[in-house]
């Protein structure tokens, strides 16, 4: 559990983490906002997402925050499984470095 509490928070601490979430959600909301309407042959989109957030501007802004918070929750999710299931993987390396006896040792107990 303490594993997957300092995965966590690492991942949380990662600038990349803010930084892919920032691009990324961007990228949704230019093409929910801008992109799917111009496609679906309507003209002014910008001037139509303006008039959206005056008509109703908890909804609009809770569907930009969305894009953002979903982007970070999945990095971070799939950041910390894949850490989380190969960390036996990563002990085990130091486990053969790090023997309780030195090498010469061993030879000596074989004989």
């Amino acid at each position: 559990m303490n594993d997957l509490k300092r995965y966590i928070a690492d991942k949380l601490r990662s600038r990349n983490t803010y930084l892919v979430a920032a691009l990324g959600g961007t990228f949704i909301n230019l093409y929910g906002h801008v992109l799917v309407p111009v496609r679906g042959d309507e003209q002014g989109p910008v001037n139509r997402f303006v008039i959206e957030l005056g008509i109703s501007p908890g909804v609009v802004s809770l569907s930009i925050l969305l894009a953002y918070i979903f982007l970070m929750f999945v990095g971070v999710y799939s950041s910390v499984a894949t850490r989380f299931q190969t960390r036996g993987l990563s002990v085990a390396p130091g486990f053969l470095t790090t023997s309780p006896i030195p090498f010469s040792e061993h030879r000596l107990q074989a004989r």
